[in-house]
């Protein structure tokens, strides 16, 4: 599942102040990319994040995984 295509972004548009309003600095796992997915071709442009289903999403951008959970549980794959 994808963010944006199968369920809302919540990251659509720059929402700086909701995060701050919310008490909690909520990450957007789209904008990570790592060494690894780098080295195997994987940019911005050519790839996304992908979720088992929405609720996963949002724990993903709640800020409680670490990047190297979202890296191995949200693998990035090609569009």
């Amino acid at each position: 599942m994808r963010a944006g295509t199968d369920f809302p972004d919540i990251f659509t548009t720059d929402n700086y102040t909701l995060r701050h309003a919310t008490g909690h600095n909520m990450r957007d796992p789209e904008s990570l990319i790592t060494g690894r997915e780098i080295a195997r071709g994987l940019d911005y442009d050519n790839s996304h994040r992908e979720y088992y289903n929405e609720e996963t999403y949002h724990f993903a951008c709640s800020g409680e995984r670490s990047s190297a959970q979202i890296e191995l549980l949200n693998p990035r794959k090609r569009n």
